[in-house]
């Protein structure tokens, strides 16, 4: 009964140890992609990090059963350092959901913008060819004006030369009959 206590106890270990070795890499690769966020207790974090993988290799020969459970499990001072890694790790952990909340603010921000620089880029688009038919507008009736005028300058002259021959014409005839 007393070893299958003792193999639970050490598969919960290894579970929860595997777990915080999962997190800490997890933080790790998280702080190395982004990079904007320096911490300043690297150093602290190094033996915890050399420490996960020897605790695991333990956990393994304790369920072997390769070597014997330890009479004392850890000191004072074990304990202490252990709750403030502990300590430290949950607040890096609850520091990164933090910054997992920030991020998906700040992309559904830059999802918004988008949209809303879609919805111009298309009203721009709009408002481009709607001006750009009213310089075509403009343009054919510019076209049309000119040629008005110029059908207006061509009867005017018209009507001056038959309006002078007719004049003329009379006064020679007034001319000849007097």
């Amino acid at each position: 009964m007393i070893s299958y206590f003792k193999s639970e106890i050490s598969k919960l270990k290894r579970m929860h140890e595997s777990a915080l070795q999962e997190k800490t890499e997890e933080l790790f690769r998280f702080k190395r992609e982004k990079g904007s966020h320096s911490l300043n207790n690297d150093v602290e974090f190094e033996p915890l990090r050399k420490k996960i993988p020897e605790i695991i290799s333990r956990m393994d020969q304790i369920i072997s059963k390769n070597i014997k459970v330890p009479a004392i499990c850890m000191t004072h001072d074990e304990l202490g350092e252990r709750c403030r890694l502990t300590r430290k790790i949950d607040a890096l952990y609850y520091e990164n959901q933090h910054l997992r909340g920030l991020l998906a603010d700040k992309m559904k921000d830059v999802k918004a913008l988008s949209s809303q620089l879609s919805e111009a880029s298309t009203e721009l688009s709009l408002q481009l060819s709607s001006e750009e038919e009213l310089l075509r507008q403009i343009d054919k009736i510019r076209e049309e004006y000119e040629d008005l005028r110029i059908e207006g300058d061509v009867r005017d002259g018209l009507y001056q030369a038959v309006t002078n021959n007719c004049l003329m014409i009379l006064r020679i005839t007034w001319i000849l009959l007097q």
